[in-house]
């Protein structure tokens, strides 16, 4: 696939609403009927990855819009309060959790998580891994790589046993599950 960064992927869905979660609107997510959480994380040099990564989620934002539902990203959430208690209701909360796997975030995974900001990321694939051995399936987790990512470099858990969506050139399909009404 040829898009540019800007660019808007689409998938056909249906309209309105015009909410964009940030840290200051962080609790009004929380009560939100649908959302979608993406946890992610990015080394502040790594500019090429940020840059994927912001253009990922405006394209998960602008295609949850259309159904009125919401994208949060973790690192609002961050910014909003950091605290694990709400961090559980989030988790429970979400209708689907998207965990974008690279490089950066495997580091962050095996990181001593000295930061506030890691121990949360950290704890947060702590639950997920729970409630996939739990529940003995995964029903809301999507494994999202960037193009050109190898699934090898995927952690031992749910993200392994499961079908993993290279963005962008499987949007298509994840926009599918996200957003596909049931």
């Amino acid at each position: 696939m040829n898009a540019a960064k800007s660019d808007v992927l689409i998938y056909s869905a249906c309209s309105t609403s015009n909410s964009i979660p940030s840290a200051s609107n962080a609790n009004s997510v929380i009560n939100n009927q649908k959302f979608i959480l993406v946890t992610h994380h990015e080394s502040v040099t790594n500019v090429a990855l940020r840059k994927n990564y912001k253009w990922c989620l405006k394209n998960l934002r602008k295609q949850a819009k259309e159904i009125s539902m919401s994208v949060f990203d973790i690192d609002d959430y961050l910014e909003a309060c950091c605290q694990f208690e709400g961090l559980h209701t989030l988790f429970a909360d979400a209708s689907h959790i998207i965990c974008v796997f690279t490089d950066d975030y495997m580091e962050m995974l095996k990181s001593n998580g000295k930061e506030q900001a890691v121990t949360v990321k950290q704890y947060l694939h702590k639950l997920m891994n729970g409630e996939f051995m739990e529940q003995g399936s995964n029903q809301r987790f999507c494994a999202v790589i960037f193009q050109g990512t190898g699934r090898d470099m995927l952690p031992l858990g749910w993200a392994k046993s499961t079908l993993v969506y290279e963005f962008p050139a499987n949007h298509v399909q994840l926009f599918r599950k996200l957003f596909a009404k049931n």
